[in-house]
């Protein structure tokens, strides 16, 4: 049995140990708490953000000491709030381009207290280039010698196809196909029909080089034997008003002048095009306009701009008009308006009315969409009696055979600003100002069938076809295009040989001919 002082002595003993355990511990706190881990994931893609493994990774301390080492997909434990350092190597081909944190340093530095998962994104190096030849009809062809060329125009490569060249993803090079004895180029499978084309790659490509025979050559000639051009005023000349008022062309009048007083009103053309403008008395809308020759063309085309995103009071409008000449206030029309609520808003309509004011409107389309441009290229083309298609910026935003337009050719523009805000003269702008007779190019009364095609001549793109029929008129639309065009007009026989090829500055309305050489 303990009697009470060995008790106290036991007691001492125990406590004296347990200080000594805790001393200790707070002298070195590792050995008293255990440190966290967390994982760190690295994963690999490709610039397409496709998943892309097997790429070497290896992770070290902030002493460079080696932790673990692997291919992605890989897991690393690492212990949280310590600074580590990961590299990701290339393979062959696929060069480290980034982090998923933007990084482009492929040694990467960083510090996490949460599982946390890295990306490293690779690109392409290097991409094959294979280039195959065929017949114009897609019979194969085999053994047309290529040559590839660099940028400093030094030769890569050369060799007859098929052949696969390997190039720099990302460099141009220009890509060559040579006639043979029996053989004549004819274009690529881009379009383009010059021997060589320029190319740049990112992935693996190949291009077709299609061939005719050398005793189908071009055979016809194409010849312009009718012009669609009517007028054109790029509108950018340093005119004051006094000299624009002596223009042939332009006539300046409009509402503005028919008040009493005349409401305030300026034109005058500089650098930046026609400006016309013009202040409202007393909130009563007034015009002013410049107004063109009668005419009978279909297609009608100005750049407008509204310097303007709001008014301080009251409304503005800018636009382009096309309306009946029989002292009638009908007509069809693309614009911008403006108020006070700070938008711009495009719009194509309609309207009808008598020899003093417009009786009825129809708003045919309109863009309310916020932060519209300031500026934009209208194209109207109309009939004046059911059709009438309109092109914002060369797309396509109207277009209808079943209106009822009531105006009568010929027609007169108007280029015209109006508003009924009284707090400052408000201008419009206007440029490129052209109009043709039509938004079709003719080739008549064709010798033979098969087909007919505009081309870019400096790309190669396909920019409209046409199927040409014997003895018959061929019309090919082109009015989504700015003019003047200069393009390449190529016809093909119904063997799909190339029997024409010539470059034309081409209006809509032009009319060709095809003749035998």
């Amino acid at each position: 049995m303990r009697t009470v002082s060995r008790l106290l002595v036991e007691l001492r003993e125990e406590l004296a140990g347990t200080i000594i355990i805790l001393l200790f511990a707070s002298s070195f706190p590792y050995l008293a708490t255990a440190q966290a881990t967390v994982s760190l994931t690295v994963t690999s893609k490709l610039s397409d953000n496709s998943l892309f493994t097997g790429m070497w990774t290896e992770l070290r301390d902030s002493n460079g000491t080696l932790v673990g080492t692997g291919w992605t997909i890989i897991t690393y434990s690492v212990i949280s709030g310590q600074t580590y350092h990961i590299v990701a190597a290339d393979y062959n081909q696929y060069i480290f381009d980034h982090w998923d944190d933007g990084s482009t340093n492929r040694f990467h530095t960083f510090s996490i207290t949460e599982a946390t998962s890295l990306t490293a994104y690779y690109r392409l190096a290097f991409v094959r280039l294979t280039v195959i030849s065929k017949f114009t009809s897609e019979n194969s062809l085999t053994g047309v010698n290529t040559e590839l060329r660099d940028s400093s125009n030094n030769l890569v490569s050369s060799g007859p196809t098929p052949i696969e060249y390997t190039v720099t993803a990302g460099r141009t090079y220009a890509l060559t196909a040579f006639d043979t004895e029996n053989n004549v180029f004819d274009h690529w499978d881009t379009g383009a029909t010059g021997s060589s084309i320029t190319i740049t790659l990112s992935s693996d490509t190949t291009h077709t080089a299609y061939y005719r025979s050398s005793d189908v050559s071009i055979s016809y000639a194409l010849e312009k034997t009718y012009s669609g051009f009517v007028a054109a005023d790029p509108l950018t000349s340093s005119l004051t008003r006094e000299q624009l008022s002596q223009s042939s062309y332009w006539t300046f009048g409009g509402s503005a002048f028919s008040q009493s007083p005349n409401a305030p009103n300026d034109y005058f053309e500089d650098s930046n095009g026609l400006h016309i403008g013009v202040q409202s008395i007393g909130g009563k809308w007034a015009g002013l306009y410049a107004v063109t020759r009668d005419t009978t063309a279909f297609l009608f085309h100005a750049t407008i701009t509204t310097p303007y995103s709001n008014t301080d009071d009251g409304w503005y409008n800018v636009g382009l008009y096309v309306q009946d000449s029989i002292n009638r206030l009908t007509y069809v029309s693309c614009y911008a308006t403006v108020g006070p609520s700070g938008s711009i808003h495009w719009a194509v309509g309609q309207a009808k009315g008598n020899s003093t004011t417009a009786t009825w409107w129809q708003n045919l389309w309109s863009d309310t969409s916020p932060n519209q441009p300031s500026t934009r290229e209208c194209t109207l083309i109309t009939n004046g009696r059911n059709y009438m298609t309109v092109y914002m910026d060369g797309q396509l935003v109207f277009s209808s055979k079943a209106l009822k337009l009531d105006m009568r050719s010929p027609f007169v523009i108007f280029l015209e600003t109006q508003t009924s805000s009284t707090s400052n003269l408000l201008y419009g702008v206007f440029r490129d100002y052209y109009v043709s007779l039509d938004e079709s190019i003719k080739v008549t009364r064709s010798p033979l069938s098969g087909s007919a095609r505009i081309v870019d001549p400096n790309t190669g793109k396909v920019l409209a076809t046409g199927v040409l029929v014997k003895d018959k008129t061929t019309s090919i639309n082109i009015a989504q295009a700015h003019f003047p065009l200069t393009a390449r007009i190529q016809v093909y026989d119904n063997s799909n040989n190339l029997v024409a090829s010539e470059i034309f500055s081409t209006w809509g309305g032009d009319i060709f001919s095809l003749s035998k050489l």
